[in-house]
């Protein structure tokens, strides 16, 4: 276990304790910090394994606990908390897409404060979260997620990456940040296996790209490393061709696989 952890997952892992209690039988730290290290625009990325359903006041109070304990990127102290909640017996025995009991985010701030929370949702997207979690996740509660987790199909991590994938290259306008290095780190997965950070992800995929996407990608990873400003003005329609390019490419290397 490294050292020092971020007293702000340690501060939220407190308040999902005292708030469920018994419920939650572990929590852990995956993402960047364990992988590669924390960037400047990086999220504080948490799962956690309940033993049952959140009723409808815990799924409230949760969100609003954690969002207050998160905030938007570049904020002078706090990081985005991203954290993922999965009722362990919708876990194993594995099936997929597995259910998802609850998904707090930034990207939700808005909807929350007016009173929307999301329910419980099958969700692909837990393949690939729970193969990152398992692989090199570290506890902050509970069992080990390696010892607690399934093992999930490279069938399935593959799957849900395809099933991602459009919507991510879609998705352009105020995300050319998250949407490249998403996309470069899906392209990475399909062609080699591999779930790499982002940054390692845009510098191997640079040696794929043609010259003229190269300059979106690369923008993108020096915003992503706090090397650039996060200005994107004047860059869509690269953004917009880079995206198509690698997301035309990684599901290539799906369909051929």
């Amino acid at each position: 276990m490294p050292p020092i952890l971020p007293s702000q997952a340690i501060d939220a892992v407190a308040f999902l304790r005292g708030r469920l209690g018994d419920a939650l039988i572990a929590t852990c730290l995956y993402g960047s910090f364990v992988d590669g290290g924390l960037r400047p625009g990086s999220d504080l990325d948490l799962l956690c394994a309940l033993r049952r359903p959140l009723s409808d006041d815990e799924r409230a109070t949760v969100m609003a606990g954690l969002l207050a304990r998160s905030a938007p990127p570049g904020h002078a102290t706090l990081r985005p908390l991203e954290v993922t909640c999965v009722v362990l017996a919708d876990m194993a025995p594995w099936r997929h897409p597995a259910r998802r009991e609850l998904q707090f985010g930034e990207w939700l701030r808005d909807g929350l404060q007016a009173g929307d929370v999301p329910h419980a949702v099958p969700d692909p997207d837990l393949a690939l979260l729970l193969a990152q979690a398992r692989a090199k996740g570290i506890a902050l509660h509970g069992p080990a997620p390696a010892a607690l987790l399934p093992e999930v199909p490279a069938r399935d991590v593959r799957a849900a990456i395809v099933a991602m994938l459009p919507d991510v290259a879609r998705n352009l306008a105020g995300e050319e940040l998250h949407a490249l290095l998403t996309l470069a780190r899906m392209w990475v997965t399909l062609r080699s296996g591999d779930i790499v950070p982002k940054d390692a992800a845009a510098t191997r995929v640079d040696a794929w790209l043609p010259e003229a996407h190269r300059p979106a990608l690369a923008h993108a990873r020096a915003i992503y490393l706090g090397q650039r400003p996060g200005d994107w003005t004047g860059w869509a329609p690269r953004v917009a061709a880079c995206a198509r390019f690698m997301a035309g490419a990684a599901l290539r290397e799906s369909a051929a696989s």
